[in-house]
C-alpha cells in the first residue's frame, strides 16, 4: 500500500484528505507544518502540501527540500489561489474537483 504525506495547517481538511485518500486505498499521514512534516518525508511515497502551512517554512521551501534530498518524490502543492511552482510535480487549487487531484496522485505513484 502506497503512504501519502498530508501536509495542512487546517484540521477540517487534513482529516477530509485523510479520509478521501483512505477510501481510495492509500496510508496516509499527516502533520501540521512543513517543520513537522520533513521528519515524516521518508516514510512516504508522495507529498501532498499546502502552499501555506504556516511555521517557520511554507510548501513551496519543503518542495525545494524535498526535491534536493529525495529528487525522485513526488510532491503535489495545494493553495486556496492559482499557483505554479515549477519544483512541484503538480499544483492543486483547494475547491476544485478531488477527484482531479486523485487522478493526478494515482499517475505520479504508477509512473
Amino acid at each position: 500500500m502506497k503512504t501519502i504525506l498530508v501536509i495542512d495547517d487546517t484540521a477540517i481538511i487534513r482529516q477530509l484528505l485523510r479520509e478521501f485518500l483512505e477510501m481510495e486505498g492509500y496510508n496516509v499521514l499527516t502533520a501540521e507544518t512543513a517543520e513537522l512534516g520533513f521528519p515524516k518525508v521518508m516514510q512516504a511515497d508522495l507529498v501532498l502540501s499546502d502552499v501555506n502551512t504556516g511555521g517557520l517554512y511554507d510548501g513551496n521551501e519543503l518542495c525545494r527540500k524535498i526535491k534536493v534530498d529525495y529528487p525522485n518524490l513526488p510532491v503535489i502543492l495545494m493553495s486556496s489561489l492559482s499557483i505554479f511552482t515549477p519544483q512541484a510535480d503538480f499544483t492543486f487549487t483547494k475547491g476544485h474537483d478531488l477527484g482531479e487531484l486523485v487522478g493526478k496522485v494515482n499517475e505520479l505513484l504508477t509512473e
